[in-house]
């Protein structure tokens, strides 16, 4: 009975056998695997920038949990960083691939401005600095451009033992300069957005569709048609609509539009200094005079004309004729250059189709409609024509003389809706 007993306690052991090396091969393996981790930690902390770099979007760079203090620099380069300092960046939309970076060294007050991707190379002598022409062993490199910004840029800083760190420079307000008080600024701040162009929407037709779904801004009394992202330069009087032609001109760019206004970005001929101006937005112009005011003694001529007084004008009106009151006097448009320069605004004023003269009831009827000097307004006009024979004028029932004039009939007015071209639901065709 017992050599039975301890045979079996012999083969209890070897059947725990097997689980036992697993279990300790399973110790032995997540002791190893937590020292191997610890050591890597070590390492990472050591050394940053011993380990491949991820794949990173450069436009986070400097933003959020990928800011960039001046502590994650080496000690090496220290020095350098603080002696670098960031004096512009070209952000004009026009810079393309040959986009600069101005630099500056502190102490010596050197500056250099090199294009993204240029390497420079720098001479340190003791705590000093020096921008070289000569190849040396420290350089920094401009990378491409981090972000829109002016004020950041993203540099690689190398020293002879191969060793590059990337770090975003960001310049200080005490070198940032405005732009503010330059005539060109000055100009756009005193500009004006105004509301989409009634005339162009209901008479251009297919010739000027593309002009009517530009947006229409004023900028020192000259109209420019324009659409977001469309760029201006600055001539040195007047601001020019396309890529500049001069290539130290300032540039402007349309960067967004809202029933607020639009918003249009500025730079400087070097691109290193920039500003945000918003346009507001102008619903109406002016209101013009009431017709009856300008346009008295409505008489026939034919069948198809009239005459009228046009302010202290006596003329001749027939089916068809627009015509303009300017600040000089009133004219009718006739030539194809006349009718041009209306519709670029070249010729400004407050304007009068007369589209045709109708006989209803008895009466003889003038139709037409009249646009504010913007365009953002639009009425129709309905004047009765005087068909009776001129005379002194007989008394009325309180003594004194009537005057026959033309009646005026102005309904149905129309505004611009804001940022839309729609044709409202009472419009005349």
């Amino acid at each position: 009975m017992e050599l039975l007993k301890s045979s079996n306690l012999r083969k209890d052991k070897l059947a725990w056998l097997p689980h036992g090396v697993l279990l300790l091969g399973a110790i032995l393996f997540s002791i190893f695997w937590l020292v191997s981790l610890n050591m890597r930690n070590q390492d990472s902390f050591l050394s940053p920038r011993s380990l491949p770099m991820p794949s990173i979007d450069y436009l986070k760079i400097g933003k959020g949990p990928f800011a960039i203090s001046p502590k994650c620099i080496s000690p090496e380069f220290e020095p350098l960083m603080r002696e670098l300092v960031l004096l512009g960046r070209n952000t004009r939309p026009d810079s393309g691939a040959l986009s600069t970076v101005c630099l500056g060294l502190k102490t010596s007050g050197a500056q250099k401005q090199l294009i993204a991707g240029q390497k420079l190379f720098i001479l340190q002598q003791g705590t000093s600095f020096q921008f070289s022409e000569e190849k040396t062993d420290l350089s920094i490199l401009p990378l491409p451009l981090l972000s829109s910004r002016s004020s950041e840029v993203l540099i690689q800083i190398e020293a002879a033992s191969d060793k590059k760190e990337e770090v975003v420079l960001t310049s200080s307000p005490l070198f940032e300069k405005t732009v503010d008080e330059e005539a060109f600024v000055q100009t756009l701040k005193k500009g004006k957005m105004w509301a989409p162009d009634l005339f162009l929407h209901q008479w251009g037709g297919e010739e000027y569709r593309d002009l009517s779904a530009k947006h229409k801004i004023e900028l020192d009394n000259k109209i420019y048609f324009v659409s977001v992202g469309d760029l201006l330069w600055w001539d040195g009087g007047e601001w020019q609509i396309g890529k500049p032609i001069l290539e130290d001109a300032p540039l402007a760019k349309c960067n967004s539009a809202s029933v607020q206004g639009m918003t249009i970005d500025v730079w400087d001929s070097t691109g290193y200094i920039s500003s945000s101006i918003n346009l507001p937005l102008q619903q109406h112009s002016k209101l013009p005079q009431k017709a009856e005011e300008v346009i008295t003694s409505v008489r026939p001529r034919s069948s198809s004309e009239i005459t009228c007084q046009l302010g202290k004008r006596r003329v001749v009106v027939k089916e068809g004729d627009w015509w303009i009151k300017t600040d000089r006097r009133w004219r009718s448009l006739k030539t194809a250059d006349d009718l041009e320069a209306f519709l670029h605004h070249n010729i400004q004023g407050e304007l009068f189709i007369f589209e045709k003269i109708e006989n209803t009831k008895g009466k003889t009827i003038l139709k037409g409609r009249s646009f504010d000097k913007m365009r953002t307004e639009s009425q129709p006009l309905c004047l009765v024509v005087n068909t009776e024979k001129k005379s002194s004028g007989s008394p009325s029932k309180n003594g004194s003389p009537q005057t026959p004039q033309a009646s005026l009939i102005a309904k149905n007015k129309m505004t611009a809706p804001p940022m839309q071209h729609q044709k409202s639901d009472g419009e005349e065709k």
